[in-house]
This record gives C-alpha cells, sequence and structure tokens, in this order.
C-alpha cells in the first residue's frame, strides 16, 4: 500500500515537537522586531513633522466669517511658513448684484497677536490696494509678518523661535506658547473683529 498513514517513532515524534517548539518560538520574536521597527519609524516621522512645523503650523485654519456691507470676509494663514515669515490671505466675496470696490476710502485694517496670556506680541496697520470686485465673486489680499515685527519678550518670541527644552518629558511640547491672529476692521465707527482660534 502506498500513501497511507505512517505512525512516527518516539524519536522522529520528540524531533517533530521540538521543531514545533522552535518554530512558535521564533515566531514572537519576529512580530516583536516588526513592531519596534514601526514604532521606530512612526517616532522618527514625528520628530521631522515637528522639526518642520507639520501638522502645527501647516494645518488650513481660517477665522470665522464677518459681514460687512456687501461684503462676507475672512482670512487665512498661509501653509507656506519660513522661519522669519509668515503670509496671510484676505478673501473677500462680493455678495451684491453690482461691482464693488474693496476697500472703500474709510476703512481701517488692523492685525493683531496675542498670546493666551492676553500679550499682545504684534499690532500692525495692513494697507490695501484697492480691487473691484465682481457680482458674486471673491478676491484675496496678502500680508505677510515677519519676525523683526514680533515684539521681543521672552513669550512672543516663540512665535517664530521654538524654545529649547531639555529632558524627555519636555520631548514633545511644542515650548511656545499659543498665539492668537485678529484682523479688525474699522469701518465708519464700526468695528468687526475676525480671529484665527488655535
Amino acid at each position: 500500500m502506498g500513501g497511507g498513514y505512517h505512525s512516527r517513532s518516539p524519536e522522529e515524534l520528540r524531533e517533530y515537537l521540538d521543531s514545533l517548539n522552535r518554530t512558535t518560538k521564533k515566531r514572537p520574536w519576529m512580530q516583536y522586531i516588526i513592531f519596534a521597527n514601526i514604532i521606530g519609524i512612526l517616532f522618527v516621522m514625528f520628530v521631522i513633522f515637528q522639526e518642520k512645523g507639520i501638522g502645527s503650523g501647516v494645518t488650513f485654519k481660517a477665522s470665522n466669517k464677518i459681514n460687512m456691507e456687501e461684503f462676507e470676509i475672512y482670512f487665512t494663514k498661509s501653509n507656506e511658513i519660513t522661519t522669519d515669515s509668515i503670509s496671510y490671505f484676505i478673501f473677500v466675496k462680493n455678495k451684491s448684484l453690482t461691482e464693488n470696490t474693496f476697500p472703500n476710502k474709510d476703512l481701517q485694517v488692523l492685525f493683531t497677536l496675542t498670546t493666551d496670556e492676553k500679550e499682545e506680541c504684534l499690532q500692525k496697520n495692513i494697507p490695501l490696494q484697492y480691487k473691484q470686485i465682481n457680482p458674486s465673486n471673491t478676491d484675496f489680499f496678502s500680508f505677510s509678518i515677519n519676525e523683526n515685527e514680533i515684539k521681543k519678550t521672552e513669550t512672543c518670541d516663540t512665535f517664530f523661535h521654538r524654545i529649547n527644552k531639555k529632558g524627555f518629558k519636555n520631548f514633545f511640547s511644542k515650548g511656545n506658547s499659543k498665539f492668537t491672529p485678529d484682523l479688525i476692521l474699522i469701518n465708519k465707527n464700526q468695528i468687526y473683529r475676525m480671529s484665527i482660534q488655535n
């Protein structure tokens, strides 16, 4: 008879069980090594993201929207951030059925930057060029904030420069305070405020 059941001798059975034990012992170690490698890769990616500012300054955040006369207005922070300059964009939608000019001659645009502790790090007038905006269309204006314009205090300086903290406990901290950029529009004794919340 061919291909039938073959009984193992005690020696063969012992060798077979030993091979199974060796296999089951190797498998968890391989899993641990793969898991450790994945954790290592994620850790390196996290460090790179922190250093590049990815995920902290670059997430696209918009302010609240305001309605001023015929316009709907809000502003955003650019995703392109350097070590000494940040750009912002003001979006203006003409909600009327006729062409309108923005800004009008009476409008004052003021940018402020404050910390959670209410320390004002910057107050800056933003000049805007006049634009004709077609009905139901949106146009935009841009302006930049430079590092040398920020007030030189220990807290304000961290808007562009992270504090270097020692110790593993502080490794995951950004080492800087939270800042709130505000855009204030003053028009005919009316004040409108837009804020980008952290």
